[in-house]
């Protein structure tokens, strides 16, 4: 399974975690919302993703106007080539992989620092989180249905 997650921000966060693992990481910087939508159709039609993770906005209006929009770009990218789209929560994340769900960014790159030593972006900490947090629910889920 192909996992292309997206941290959103000013900043976004781009990890891609194939069968081989992460293979991919990025920080990606954009001018506006159609430099956006190219860049993910681009990453879309690269790896062909089996799922798209990104972050579910929920605090301060200001982001939560930006990151919706940027979301909503997202959204139309995966509709357009029928790959699911997981909204995800911070919080939740944060509380299954790393134990606490008032975890600092700070926090997040130390967790991970050990494991991907040549990575220095919180936002590429926080897609690889998110990616982590859905192979962990999944695993869960499906020991209780067993």
């Amino acid at each position: 399974m192909i996992i292309l997650s997206i941290d959103l921000g000013k900043e976004c966060g781009i990890a891609i975690k194939t069968n081989q693992g992460i293979e991919f990481t990025e920080e990606y910087k954009f001018k506006n919302f159609s430099q956006l939508q190219t860049y993910v159709k681009h990453l879309v039609m690269l790896w062909k993703p089996d799922l798209v993770l990104c972050p579910y906005p929920t605090r301060f209006y200001n982001t939560i106007l930006k990151h919706g929009k940027m979301l909503g770009v997202i959204c139309a990218v995966c509709e357009l080539r029928d790959i699911p789209l997981i909204e995800v929560q911070d919080k939740s994340c944060k509380k299954l992989v790393i134990g606490k769900g008032n975890a600092k960014k700070g926090d997040i790159a130390e967790y991970y620092k050990e494991y991907y030593p040549d990575i220095d972006s919180e936002h590429i900490f926080d897609a690889i989180m998110f990616i982590d947090w859905y192979l962990k629910a999944v695993e869960k889920a499906a020991k209780r249905l067993t």
